[in-house]
């Protein structure tokens, strides 16, 4: 068997991606020396924001009605998804969008502006389904008696 080192001779880090294969974080999450941003690393979270949230509809449908544990479980996945989404489109919001409005050509300002009205759209949407209390807006379906 073959060991993967890095520059400085460590052992590279594995993961498994979503197809179960064997990946190597080195490849998937990289610097450049070049004047640019290196983004790549937007595509994994992006990634991981569009299959969690795609995923969560069939999640909820399968929490069976006074199943109080199932309900908190997914109910907590779900505010975790909803905070670490909060605080990406924070960190683009303040760091990502400005550095493109100033250093990129006029072209790149109608699609900055959509991205800062989606963040918004979908912070207000997150809104409408947290509870400021911090319960789960699921406390109601965990509590509700089981179909007879």
């Amino acid at each position: 068997m073959v060991t993967r080192t890095n520059a400085l001779g460590e052992p590279h880090r594995r993961t498994k991606d979503f197809h179960g294969d064997t990946q190597y974080m080195e490849e998937r999450v990289t610097t450049t020396d070049g004047p640019y941003a290196d983004t790549r690393d937007m595509y994994v979270a992006h990634t991981m924001f569009r299959r969690e949230f795609g995923l969560m509809p069939a999640l909820v449908r399968g929490v069976t009605a006074g199943d109080k544990e199932r309900t908190q479980i997914v109910g907590e996945h779900m505010e975790l998804l909803n905070m670490v989404l909060d605080h990406h489109h924070a960190a683009e919001d303040k760091h990502l969008w400005p550095r493109l409005l100033d250093r990129g050509s006029e072209s790149v300002a109608p699609v900055v502006h959509l991205m800062e009205g989606q963040h918004e759209n979908i912070g207000k949407t997150i809104a409408r389904v947290s509870f400021p209390s911090g319960s789960s807006c699921f406390e109601s379906a965990a509590s509700a008696s089981p179909p007879t």
